[in-house]
């Protein structure tokens, strides 16, 4: 028996500059799996990341991996992609 205790809320991380930040809502579906930065393998913000999405054939597989939430959101900020970091409380 599987019960759902908690639900997490992820928020889209983009540069200034990216289409995403003008929208006024962003859907999961607008979201191009090949521009999201991941963490490395094994992460479990990775896999958080990857289930939000939906598995997209062949999408997932990152030439550039993260090691640290810190290090992602420099990627963001450089331009290199988009990502996902837990949301906090509103």
């Amino acid at each position: 028996y599987v019960r759902e205790l908690f639900k997490d809320d992820l928020w889209l991380v983009a540069h200034a500059d990216h289409a995403l930040v003008r929208a006024p809502e962003v859907d999961v579906h607008d979201v191009d799996a090949r521009e999201v930065l991941l963490l490395e393998e094994g992460h479990c913000l990775r896999e958080h990341a990857i289930a939000a999405c939906g598995p997209r054939r062949g999408a997932w597989k990152a030439t550039i991996e993260a090691t640290s939430l810190y290090t992602l959101m420099q990627m963001v900020e450089g331009g290199l992609g988009i990502t996902l970091i837990p949301g906090g409380q509103q």
